[in-house]
């Protein structure tokens, strides 16, 4: 039988001891971790807490917009309305006056017409 190099037992015997030594490493570091996860918990918890009052408000505030918008939107709905109905009144006004209105410019263009006539003639 052959034997196995001395080389490759060493590398092995290597091997494991510095396998052994990131294992306590990756232990040692994951109870750091825990501890540092376990420091944190509070202040999230906190965070979590004010981030619910901040919603809160927020979704206040976003309520009272929506009542002044639509309470505005109302108001405008309503003076569009009575402004519509001021403006067919005015219509309805100028409608009956427009036939004198037309009269008196037809009549005034006639006199303008005839002084323009009589001031070439002079």
């Amino acid at each position: 039988m052959t034997e196995i190099p001395s080389w490759v037992i060493y590398a092995a015997g290597l091997f494991f001891v510095l396998n052994s030594v990131l294992f306590i490493a990756l232990i040692i570091l994951s109870f750091k971790a825990y501890k540092l996860l376990e420091d944190l918990q509070p202040r999230i918890v906190r965070l979590e807490a004010k981030l619910q009052e901040v919603i809160a408000k927020v979704n206040d505030v976003a309520s009272k917009v929506q009542d002044r918008v639509t309470n505005v939107g109302g108001k405008a709905q309503n003076v569009a309305g009575s402004l519509d109905l001021v403006a067919k009144g005015l219509t309805g006004q100028l409608e009956r006056i427009s036939p004198y209105v037309t009269a008196g410019l037809t009549v005034y263009r006639i006199i303008a017409a005839i002084r323009s006539g009589r001031k070439k003639r002079k």
